[in-house]
């Protein structure tokens, strides 16, 4: 799995503030593995539409493009918002998504 932290902001201001408002109005729901174990995680879909998928333009993807201009966004792939419950956070584990590749 890929994972960066974003220290600095590698996007336009105006850009990253449509991502964050997009976050702050997502839909949370309890979040499970793939193999259905209770998490204290909270998952949205970071997508408003299948549209803006496929949009190169849609914020998202503007962010997605600074770490992999060759990035091809598939029907079946998934971009999320992931909530921590109070106290929770990613403990030592072994990712069971095979949908997973890279985390933010």
């Amino acid at each position: 799995m890929n994972y960066f932290n974003l220290i600095e902001n590698p996007i336009e201001q105006d850009t990253w503030k449509v991502i964050l408002e997009r976050e702050k109005q997502a839909q949370y729901f309890s979040y499970n593995t793939y193999r259905g174990t209770k998490t204290d995680l909270s998952f949205a879909d970071a997508y408003i539409t299948k549209d803006n998928k496929s949009n190169p333009f849609d914020p998202l993807n503007v962010l997605l493009d600074k770490f992999n201009p060759k990035l091809v966004m598939h029907e079946d792939k998934v971009v999320a918002f992931i909530k921590f419950d109070a106290g929770g956070g990613i403990f030592p584990h072994t990712d069971d998504n095979p949908k997973r590749s890279t985390v933010f």
